[in-house]
């Protein structure tokens, strides 16, 4: 069913399937060996894929979603909801399968069940897990769900008749202990993921905004600091400028505007004399989008190469209070 359903949680989001994601969904369900075992085949064939895409479009009461990483904005996982009973109020979900090494698990089991208990108002749901799919039937267990059995030769993969254990969630069940037990768990990941994310960056300096570098730099004699390396100028940024060092103290940028540039004036104005902080960061396309998404900041100067870096491409971000951060390419 082609919808429009998108819902966001602490680290990650449920957005529609579309075609371009034929190829993601290949990869996902045939290239991880073990887990593909417990589901159903599909061809390796990225424009069959399309097809069954376009297909499915046209299934009413069929939800299928892409599981997508809010910190750095790349697929982890699919997820989906079909056989839908509008008189019972009652779903499947499944298709259910992440990428190794993901912590989407539980966040995407929670913004489903509000998938299902929110936005579609249905009264409850079910899932169906190969009864070998020990990892997953423990997952169900674990989080509340109720356990109704084993359901003899519920599917046929491979041309084998399988088992698998069903599990069912009715709203009482997902207000009463699911949803604080899922949202907190979900909330302790991000807190987890954030802290991974951020210890990835390098501090590297601040930038100080000046009228004058040189003028500047007499001040700063004064606590020790002196010339790191050469002056620069670069015209793409419309600065000019110099690092100074100083022992046991923090690397700063003195930083000019070149003549007919503006790009310090605004800062200048307001009487901001330190207005950024600078970050080395691996992947600064990821950085991007963790600080523009999930934090809400505001891509102020875009990704662009910098003399002082060697060409290496940096890019300024503000946030809501004021505050700017320079990320910084560090390849």
């Amino acid at each position: 069913m082609k919808h429009s359903i998108k819902i966001e949680g602490f680290s990650y989001k449920l957005r529609p399937v579309v075609i371009a994601d034929a190829g993601f969904i290949v990869q996902v369900r045939t290239g991880y060996g073990e887990r593909s075992r417990y589901i159903h085949a599909i061809s390796q064939d990225i424009p069959s894929q399309e097809s069954w895409i376009r297909t499915y479009y046209g299934r009413e009461g069929d939800y299928y979603f892409v599981i997508e990483n809010r910190l750095t904005g790349k697929s982890e996982g699919l997820i989906g909801i079909y056989n839908l009973d509008v008189k019972e109020r009652i779903v499947e979900w499944g298709r259910w399968i992440v990428v190794p090494g993901s912590l989407c698990a539980i966040e995407s089991v929670y913004l489903l069940y509000r998938v299902i208990f929110e936005i579609l108002d249905l009264r409850g749901a079910y899932s169906r897990t190969l009864k070998e799919n020990e990892p997953v039937v423990s997952f169900h267990d674990s989080l509340g769900a109720l356990n109704q059995g084993v359901l003899v030769n519920a599917f046929e993969i491979d041309g084998t008749k399988r088992d698998a254990v069903k599990h069912f969630v009715d709203r009482e069940a997902w207000e009463g202990r699911i949803h604080e037990k899922a949202e907190r768990t979900s909330q302790l990941i991000f807190e987890k993921m954030l802290r991974k994310e951020i210890s990835k960056m390098e501090f590297h300096h601040i930038g100080v905004a000046t009228r004058g570098v040189e003028k500047e730099m007499d001040y700063w004699k004064i606590l020790g600091y002196s010339p790191e390396g050469d002056f620069f100028s670069d015209k793409l940024q419309g600065i000019r400028g110099v690092f100074i060092v100083a022992k046991n103290q923090p690397r700063l940028e003195l930083l000019e505007n070149l003549p007919e540039s503006r790009t310090m004036e605004s800062w200048l104005k307001k009487g901001i004399k330190f207005y950024h902080y600078a970050y080395l960061v691996d992947d600064i396309d990821e950085s991007i989008v963790l600080y523009t998404n999930r934090f809400r900041g505001k891509l102020i100067s875009p990704k662009k190469p910098s003399v002082a870096f060697g060409l290496r491409n940096i890019c300024f971000i503000m946030f809501a209070n004021g505050f700017v951060i320079e990320l910084i390419e560090k390849n």
